[in-house]
């Protein structure tokens, strides 16, 4: 079977809601995640051009990413800054639940299985919070 990932970065700052360390305060990271997928039908490995996907087709996760999450600060949805800051021409994204990077690899895979499935399966979405600390989601078996 053939995979094929691709990465993407951004730019963010989130905070966590209720954490005793540092995360507890606003701050920033580079972002960055990796989406690994194939054809979701075994029987295929690659397409007419010998491809899985086209790496160009990716630009959606793209797109949702710089309108979704770059530039934003995350917040949990039930954060209390959520209204003190909602007059400021901010741009705020919210999780359910704190915008570890446990949560933003499944939120990221659910994009990406709404755009490209039936015919891909997501085999994995990782989501670097730092160039050390990764979280990878693995969806369940279909």
């Amino acid at each position: 079977m053939y995979t094929v990932a691709k990465e993407f970065k951004w730019d963010a700052a989130h905070r966590l809601l209720g954490y005793r360390g540092l995360c507890r305060s606003i701050h920033g990271h580079q972002w960055g995640a990796t989406i690994t997928l194939s054809f979701a039908h075994k029987k295929s490995n690659l397409d007419s051009m010998n491809f899985v996907k086209d790496f160009t087709e990716f630009k959606v996760i793209k797109k949702w990413i710089d309108e979704n999450w770059d530039h934003t600060l995350i917040l949990n949805e039930k954060d209390p800054l959520l209204k003190a800051l909602e007059d400021q021409e901010l741009r705020i994204s919210t999780t359910n639940g704190n915008p570890t990077a446990e949560v933003m690899a499944y939120m990221l895979y659910k994009v990406a299985d709404n755009l490209f499935a039936p015919d891909f399966e997501i085999v994995s979405v990782e989501v670097k919070e730092t160039t050390t600390s990764t979280a990878i989601y693995y969806p369940d078996e279909k």
